[in-house]
């Protein structure tokens, strides 16, 4: 009964993640995707923490304390991939316009995925360095420029331009009201204007103004 994260896939189907297994429904039925001792071809764990679709159709599947799964539909089964050795705990999968899958872990960092060589690479917080703010990513998202967006527990919100691969990094300063309201980062959204939107935890809704670097922040009034 608890549902974790809901997809509709490009062939139609809807797939639920709860915390015990995977379920997919055909418009008539539910079929159910768990854990198979001694079958690797099964779920890697049944608690689902995020899916998604990448451009190729491919569903990934990310789950709490398996690492990440793809499903291949044509055999009905998923491929196991081993990301970053010091975590499986998933929070976070979303893949980039250029056929790379970006993972964000539970204290791990973000690893990212290159679909045409394999290749796996990882950003980690690193202290005096510039790059990953917190190794605890939430929540990932590309925009319409297809930079990263990377929401984080501790570290505020980091953005990583593939052009430049430079990193910037926007977190809260109790000094500066335009900074973003709360370090810990649920979800980022853009919309069809081309806004930036970032829900934090304790610190209510916020909107990005680029041409300030300014948040507006949406707060809920106790009164």
């Amino acid at each position: 009964s608890n549902v974790t994260c809901v997809l509709q896939d490009s062939r139609g189907f809807m797939w639920f993640g709860t915390r015990d297994g995977l379920n997919r429904y055909d418009g008539y039925e539910f079929k159910v995707f768990k854990t198979v001792a001694g079958d690797n071809g099964s779920l890697s764990n049944n608690f689902i923490t995020a899916i998604a679709q990448d451009r190729n159709g491919d569903l990934w599947i990310a789950t709490w304390g398996g690492g990440v799964n793809r499903y291949d539909h044509l055999r009905d089964r998923f491929i196991r991939y081993t990301v970053d050795t010091t975590t499986s705990f998933i929070n976070a999968i979303t893949p980039d316009s250029d056929g790379r899958i970006w993972i964000g872990t539970n204290g791990g960092g973000a690893d990212v995925i290159d679909l045409a060589t394999g290749r796996i690479i990882s950003y980690k917080h690193t202290n005096g360095a510039q790059g990953l703010s917190d190794n605890d990513v939430k929540t990932i998202m590309e925009d319409n420029r297809h930079r990263m967006w990377l929401g984080t527990a501790q570290g505020g919100l980091n953005v990583f331009d593939p052009s430049t691969r430079q990193w910037t990094t926007f977190s809260h300063n109790d000094s500066d009201s335009t900074s973003l309201s709360a370090n810990y980062v649920q979800r980022v959204l853009q919309d069809s204007h081309g806004r930036i939107w970032v829900a934090t935890q304790g610190g209510g809704l916020d909107w990005l103004d680029e041409t300030k670097n300014a948040f507006h922040h949406l707060h809920h009034d106790a009164d």
